[in-house]
């Protein structure tokens, strides 16, 4: 069902959307590049509350600022680390005024966030210190 379901949005809406899928890490790399805002969304769900989604630690990762529209443990990363704005889950209205105003901001502000989400990962995210910490949990070290 999925796959007939992607292959008529690939027919109807191929020439407003690249449906180029699957891509490797280096091609999301170059993706993210071009990108001036990432969008990270989730419907409200108790179970999708609970966790910040591992799309928000690889934007961070590419230094640019995050539109987290979910309710939840992910809205409050991306406020903690400063690297982007939170809309309530589902909040379609508020989502493209958002969209509208970051289009007209300074490329200054936008870039400022995207360094404050690189920090946050590199603090918090980064794998070597993420295992280091698990051992010191775990009694290793």
């Amino acid at each position: 069902m999925f796959l007939l379901l992607f292959q008529l949005l690939k027919i109807t809406l191929g020439n407003v959307i690249d449906f180029s899928y699957p891509l490797d890490s280096m091609e999301w790399e170059r993706l993210y590049e071009k990108a001036d805002v990432m969008l990270v969304s989730l419907a409200d769900s108790p179970l999708f509350n609970l966790y910040a989604p591992a799309k928000i630690s690889s934007y961070m990762a590419s230094a640019r600022p995050i539109i987290a529209c979910l309710n939840g443990e992910g809205g409050e990363v991306v406020q903690t680390a400063e690297c982007g704005w939170t809309v309530k889950a589902g909040d379609a209205e508020r989502l493209a005024n958002l969209v509208i105003e970051l289009s007209q901001m300074d490329k200054n502000i936008l870039e400022e966030k995207g360094k404050a989400g690189r920090a946050f990962y590199d603090e918090h995210f980064d794998k070597g210190k993420c295992l280091r910490k698990l051992d010191k949990i775990m009694g290793l070290v």
